[in-house]
């Protein structure tokens, strides 16, 4: 479909208006603990609203499309679940306050603090090779996107040659994020990634009005209840009959949720900026609250509304258009992956159009910009510069680092490229990621609770880790029917864990000093919350909400699962209850955007004076003295 004028000028007017606000702040960053840490000065909302679209990529909302799509309305049940374990486990802060105690800038310096330099290097290594090849499949899969959404040819002539579109709209999305890194590192992603924010939460809750303006909710019962799995896209507890993912999927969800609270590195780059570790605590509570909420907005809503387009007889016309548009790709797997939003072109009014795909395309470069520097500052920090042992002038580490994007952003056009998909998106992160943090988490959380693990064990344990990641990885590509990706990936941390404990009991006793690794002094806080005297009193009062809240939902939710067991309810009933439901979370969502917003603009204006008043230390560049 070829967009309106007016689509294109909203596209390029958002674009050019990112890169502004990336140039314009440019100056803030002065030093390596500003690139790599915005200076320590992330307020929560600022943190939020910046993490949210670094976590919000271009692919990832492919991927929830992906599996709303083939899901259903299960996916809102089950999805519930990980967002409220996310909050749960942020609320005790529960590795997120350990580790921003210890003001490690990575993860790898917090192992070298606890295994050692050597380990150290181990460590950056896996993390990188696995960061890295994560990142792989995002340039081809949200260039796609791009292609199929906005009508664009499948070649065009450049000077002679035929160049692939998908190849050039990669060139542009990944050469603006690696300006914006350039510019200022993480104090730019952090004002960019908040800006765009503010745009994305807007445009969420007008494509919830456009979309329920268009299909009404009688032509959504009608489409999925003549479905031939409908009891599997309606009933969440028949989730996973004749479907593909089903609620194993979620529930392996929840266990990430505690596992790999701060093993992944863009998450933990977060918690190193924040102002202090109740602000970094509170930050990721709010982060899946964001989530959390956010089911009830668009990214939900349109799966739903595309498989209503595509199978209900008021709109065969336009199916027919997409089905056209799909037949010319790759693979089925492709086609799956884009089916979702070669429908919303015929959701949306002009303007629209554009608009949303400006949310795509900003949710493309935050994630690439702040993936890039997280691991891109990982080779450099955890890997070269232990290797050289001796430190870099600032501008020369800063040099390196943006060095090591660049070389991160030529990996993955290259890779992105070459590489054929068989997975789901989900599936392919799931076994790219355990490459390293399938032992990632255990041994970040042992060097953190546990005074009994040893360095012996964080080898053997990432070694083995990375073996077993590889080996399924390998079986993977070559028959799509083994395991899937997040099954093979639950199973290979478990025996991560296994590993790391056996080890570390058969070895000797280490002398450990948990209270020096963290940089405690003096009495901790007791009691089930531990408020401790950093708690400002507003906190004081929104965190035994909080907890209730949580309890009450889990309750709910629990009650729903033992009446189920006791008196079943019918996929006609659960059918009428999904409707109140979507409204109930778009309410809530739209007034929490609305307050993150607020309150993510008064803590951008502390960022800034903070790192236009305060003295740069350069001897903090992350090396462990």
């Amino acid at each position: 479909m070829n967009l309106s004028l007016l689509d294109w000028v909203v596209l390029v007017l958002l674009f050019v208006l990112m890169l502004s606000s990336g140039w314009l702040c440019r100056r803030y960053a002065r030093g390596v603990s500003d690139f790599l840490v915005a200076g320590r000065s992330l307020g929560r909302f600022l943190g939020v609203g910046a993490a949210s679209m670094t976590g919000l990529g271009a692919v990832t909302i492919l991927a929830i499309w992906q599996v709303g799509y083939k899901t259903g309305f299960p996916a809102l049940f089950w999805g519930l679940l990980p967002p409220l374990a996310g909050m749960l486990v942020g609320l005790t802060g529960f590795g997120i306050y350990r580790f921003r105690e210890t003001r490690a800038m990575t993860l790898g310096q917090l192992v070298e603090m606890r295994y050692g330099r050597r380990t150290r290097i181990l460590f950056g290594v896996l993390a990188y090779a696995a960061g890295v090849l994560n990142m792989g499949i995002f340039p081809a899969v949200s260039a796609g996107f791009f292609v199929t959404y906005l009508g664009l040819p499948e070649a065009v002539s450049l000077g002679g040659l035929r160049v692939p579109t998908l190849l050039l709209v990669m060139l542009i999305a990944e050469g603006t994020s690696v300006a914006i890194c350039f510019w200022g590192g993480q104090v730019t992603l952090v004002v960019t990634d908040f800006l765009q924010s503010v745009f994305v939460n807007l445009m969420l809750i007008a494509l919830v009005l456009s979309v329920s303006r268009l299909i009404s909710w009688e032509q959504v019962v009608t489409a999925f209840s003549s479905a031939p799995s409908a009891d599997a896209l309606i009933h969440p507890f028949r989730a996973g009959e004749g479907v593909e993912i089903g609620k194993v999927f979620f529930l392996i969800s929840v266990f990430w949720m505690f596992y790999n609270v701060i093993s992944w590195s863009p998450d933990s780059m977060a918690a190193s900026s924040a102002r202090d570790a109740h602000e970094a605590k509170m930050m990721r509570v709010l982060v899946r609250l964001r989530e959390l909420v956010s089911i009830g907005l668009g990214l939900t809503l349109l799966p739903i509304a595309a498989f209503t387009l595509m199978h209900h007889p008021d709109f065969a016309a336009q199916a027919a258009q997409v089905r056209a548009t799909l037949a010319g790709l790759e693979s089925a797997q492709v086609q799956s992956q884009l089916v979702v939003p070669a429908a919303a072109v015929h959701l949306l009014p002009p303007g629209l159009i554009g608009a949303f795909a400006g949310v795509v395309l900003f949710a493309y470069i935050s994630t690439e910009d702040g993936y890039m520097l997280a691991w891109g500052s990982l080779l450099i920090q955890d890997v070269v510069i232990p290797l050289r042992r001796r430190p870099l002038e600032p501008r020369s580490h800063l040099r390196w680092l943006r060095g090591s994007i660049l070389l991160v952003a030529i990996f993955i056009v290259t890779f992105s490229m070459l590489f054929k998909q068989v997975d789901n998106i989900y599936m392919f992160f799931d076994i790219s990621a355990s490459l390293y943090i399938g032992a990632a988490g255990v041994v970040i959380l042992g060097a953190l609770y546990w005074r009994r693990g040893t360095t012996a064990a964080a080898w053997v344990t990432m070694i083995a880790g990375a073996l077993l990641s590889l080996g399924g990885f390998i079986a993977r590509s070559l028959d799509p029917s083994f395991l899937d990706g997040r099954i093979l990936a639950f199973w290979i941390t478990l025996a991560c864990i296994g590993i790391y404990v056996v080890v570390s009991l058969l070895g000797g006793r280490p002398r450990v000093d948990l209270e020096a690794l963290l940089q405690r002094s003096g009495p901790r806080p007791r009691g089930l919350l531990r408020l401790g005297p950093e708690v400002p009193p507003g906190d004081r009062r929104l965190i035994p909400v909080l907890y209730a809240v949580i309890a009450l939902a889990l309750l709910a939710f629990l009650g729903v699962a033992l009446l189920h067991q006791l008196r079943p309810v019918g996929t006609a009933a659960w059918l009428a209850a999904w409707r109140p439901l979507l409204v109930v979370l778009f309410v809530l969502g739209a007034l929490f955007m609305l307050w993150i917003t607020w309150g993510g603009i008064r803590d951008l204006a502390r960022m800034f004076r903070t790192l236009r008043e305060r003295r740069r230390d350069d001897e903090d560049d992350g090396r462990v003295r």
